[in-house]
């Protein structure tokens, strides 16, 4: 072989061997970020789960509050009995609404609307929704335990024109999964 053949066949080798380091270093770096990528996907995976898990816990907790719950008796245990209605407690009446005209009060419970019942099917605030503005309607609730009814006009939604408006702040009951929902 004479000496240009020879830096010719290193040249060569040399070409070869730095392509072969640059491609298993590429093919290095995508399998580790691969990896990182799969393995940060299922960390996220689990701490969506964990998250999600903790925010349910939280909304099947039963929190009695005495003032709402007046007619709730004691059982032999000592435990509060509850009566197994669904409803939307009303936790605050905004003032100069449908509903603070009509006499709804805090702690009311509303059972249903125009007697379509309050459950898990049928929420308040899609209750409310099905309605115009300026329609009047019959919502039916219990208060301390003994059932009345108002007939209300609603208002229009301060906050989304043409959006039919009670006025409340309620909390659903005995309807799963429970929720708070402002002004409905």
């Amino acid at each position: 072989m004479t000496g240009s053949q020879n830096r010719r066949t290193y040249a060569i080798v040399a070409a070869i061997a730095v392509v072969g380091l640059a491609l298993s270093c590429l093919a290095g770096a995508l399998a580790g970020g691969l990896a990182g990528f799969l393995v940060g996907r299922r960390q996220g995976t689990i701490m969506a789960e964990r998250a999600i898990e903790s925010r349910l816990a939280q909304l099947r907790i039963v929190q009695i509050v005495p003032d709402l719950l007046p007619f709730a008796a004691p059982t032999p245990e000592g435990e509060l009995a509850v009566p197994a209605v669904a409803g939307a407690r009303i936790l605050q009446v905004n003032p100069d609404t449908p509903a603070a005209k009509a006499g709804l009060r805090r702690g009311d419970l509303i059972t249903a609307v125009d007697d379509m019942p309050i459950d898990g099917a049928h929420n308040l605030p899609d209750l409310i929704a099905q309605h115009r503005v300026g329609d009047k309607v019959v919502i039916r609730f219990l208060r301390q335990g003994k059932a009345d009814s108002v007939r209300v006009t609603l208002a229009e939604d301060p906050r989304q024109s043409g959006r039919a408006y009670l006025g409340v702040v309620i909390r659903m009951v005995g309807v799963e999964p429970s929720s708070e929902s402002p002004d409905d």
